[in-house]
């Protein structure tokens, strides 16, 4: 397992911590469908902060950052995340993710938020829309596994083991409980869940494309973590 470098600490999300999750998530996502999808405008802007400070709030879920108490100048100069610390020496937010933890007595639900003005509404609801039939098409309709929803780490802290930090609290819980894991993956994020033990069940079929106008096919690999799967070395 990865450690945490002195400066840097895991601790839970509180709904004012939103506007820095937009960035770190806005900064880490640069593939065609977040771009498209969510163009940084206010609006959306605005609207994914609410779902953050929303969700975080949630007692089905775990949302958990990584603050740097001292980052370095060079980390900060141009970054997106710069814009909402007090100065560019301030504790940050430099990566977070979600896990929503088992609810084996209740069936997912699968109604779509409503997508705010100025997204690509309708490749949203048919990209998250096919992302929820597939999850029930692998994993069954009840909620009896520990779903990885959300993982960023900010362009600047990547490659240092935080996404190891956030996989590992999540992985080692449901190991504890005896439970798989799920979590839908871009290409370039498989490498990194392969060392946890995720791979698809099915790899001809458990997956989805969505065609994004002018970029072509963008897929996310819908991948499951057997409890007590065995772990490359980190």
């Amino acid at each position: 397992m990865s450690k945490l470098a002195p400066n840097l600490t895991l601790l839970p999300v509180s709904p004012e911590d939103a506007p820095e999750l937009v960035a770190v998530y806005f900064a880490a996502f640069q593939n065609a469908h977040s771009l498209v999808g969510w163009p940084r405008t206010p609006t959306v802007r605005k609207w994914w902060e609410d779902m953050l400070a929303h969700e975080c709030q949630d007692a089905h879920s775990h949302m958990l950052k990584i603050v740097d108490s001292a980052p370095a100048q060079s980390n900060t100069n141009n970054d997106a995340i710069s814009r909402v610390s007090a100065n560019n020496l301030s504790p940050k937010i430099v990566a977070f993710g979600k896990w929503n933890r088992p609810r084996p007595e209740v069936e997912l639900d699968k109604t779509l938020p409503e997508w705010p003005d100025g997204s690509a509404k309708e490749l949203n609801q048919t990209k998250f829309g096919q992302l929820v039939d597939k999850r029930v098409e692998i994993m069954g309709p009840m909620e009896d596994y520990w779903y990885l929803e959300l993982i960023a780490t900010h362009p600047s802290y990547q490659g240092r083991g935080l996404g190891s930090i956030l996989l590992d609290w999540g992985t080692s819980r449901a190991d504890t409980e005896d439970r798989n894991c799920y979590v839908e993956a871009s290409p370039s994020g498989l490498p990194l869940y392969r060392k946890f033990g995720f791979s698809p069940r099915n790899p001809a079929t458990d997956y989805v494309e969505v065609d994004i106008k002018g970029h072509g096919l963008e897929r996310d690999v819908c991948l499951v973590r057997p409890a007590h799967s065995s772990r490359a070395a980190q």
